[in-house]
């Protein structure tokens, strides 16, 4: 995930881009990985773990457009990509495992992009992995809306790793720099992403009105971006607006009604199941359990739990899977099933 400074236990979700600080791990690794050529009409289908890379190109001409994605299968990873000349683009890590991974280009340079696939820890297990370029064609100009955006977005995400106040507010800058040119570009989705991202920084400065006006604004701009999709956008959109609720939710559990809280969350996880967006499904039945758990209804706090220890382990996502195994432990305790907790 880019960020943890709030407690919020999940990944903030952003549309196709999220950038993410250098694993020191993953730098010490010198040999060169094999690279495969991505060609469209052509997927392939890999297992990786612990400090594996792989490595594929991608040709592009200039203000040519590509879509690359990414299937994970029980296992994290995240996509480095590197530009023609050889220099470091982004490091994409957006999507937890057993969902899709996705990254987009618009050619500045003309020549060969390349990408890595790597685990997001040293320690991963095997997992599968399905990569193929879903859409190259030429760049329409909301595509460079979107590529001119999400520069100003990898800046507030590097911003945001140094964890200070003052690069979370230098953050929020260049976001309400992105803002406009979203905006512009009559991208909705992006500009939800966005809101809720700037709602999610409000709340580790401890500014709580501001939080909650950016993740309202979200919730209110995704609404519209789901309802104005076109078919082969809705599903994004239907996904960018439960994570939105789903921010603004703890935004509420975080810094005030826990109740409230309760009503976003079960607003965003219907969303999720309707696009089969099982690790949303899986970051709401958390969301959901923690807020019981804070209200005190700890049979029902156990309830969700229980559902997402599964849904967690189905999806091989380890981190979430121990987290919520951990906090079952605290549940039985509560409930006084004293040996369900110590099996």
């Amino acid at each position: 995930m880019f960020r943890q400074s709030v407690s919020l236990p999940f990944r903030l979700t952003f549309m196709l881009l999220s950038f993410i600080a250098l694993h020191g791990w993953a730098c010490a690794i010198t040999n060169e990985p094999e690279t495969t050529k991505l060609e469209v009409g052509k997927h392939f289908e890999r297992q990786i773990a612990g400090t594996e890379v792989h490595s594929y190109e991608l040709d592009l001409a200039i203000d040519q457009y590509a879509l690359v994605t990414v299937d994970q299968r029980g296992i994290d990873l995240a996509i480095w990509n590197y530009d023609p000349k050889g220099q470091k683009m982004s490091e994409v890590d957006a999507i937890r495992a057993g969902d899709v991974e996705a990254v987009f280009f618009v050619g500045e340079i003309a020549g060969p992009y390349r990408l890595e696939i790597r685990t997001t820890s040293p320690k991963a297990p095997v997992g599968q992995y399905d990569i193929k370029i879903k859409e190259l064609r030429p760049a329409t100009q909301k595509d460079k809306y979107s590529w001119a955006g999400a520069k100003l977005v990898t800046a507030a995400f590097t911003l945001e790793k140094q964890g200070s106040a003052d690069s979370f507010r230098k953050a929020i800058a260049k976001y309400n720099e992105a803002l406009p040119i979203f905006r512009s570009g009559g991208l909705r989705t992006w500009e939800a992403n966005v809101l809720y991202v700037m709602a999610n920084d409000y709340v580790f400065l401890g500014e709580k009105q501001k939080a909650l006006e950016f993740g309202n604004q979200a919730v209110q701009v995704s609404q519209i971006a789901a309802q104005e999709a076109d078919k082969a956008e809705r599903e994004t959109a239907i996904k960018v607006q439960a994570n939105a609720l789903d921010i603004l939710g703890r935004v509420h559990n975080e810094l005030g009604d826990k109740k409230k809280a309760l009503e976003y969350f079960n607003q965003a996880l219907p969303l999720h199941k309707s696009i089969g967006n099982r690790a949303g499904e899986l970051t709401s039945l958390t969301s959901i359990s923690m807020s019981y758990q804070y209200i005190g209804d700890y049979k029902k706090s156990l309830t969700f739990a229980e559902q997402a220890g599964e849904l967690a382990r189905e999806l091989g996502d380890h981190a979430r899977e121990g987290s919520v195994f951990n906090n079952l432990c605290v549940l039985y305790e509560y409930i006084g099933e004293f040996k369900r907790a110590l099996d």
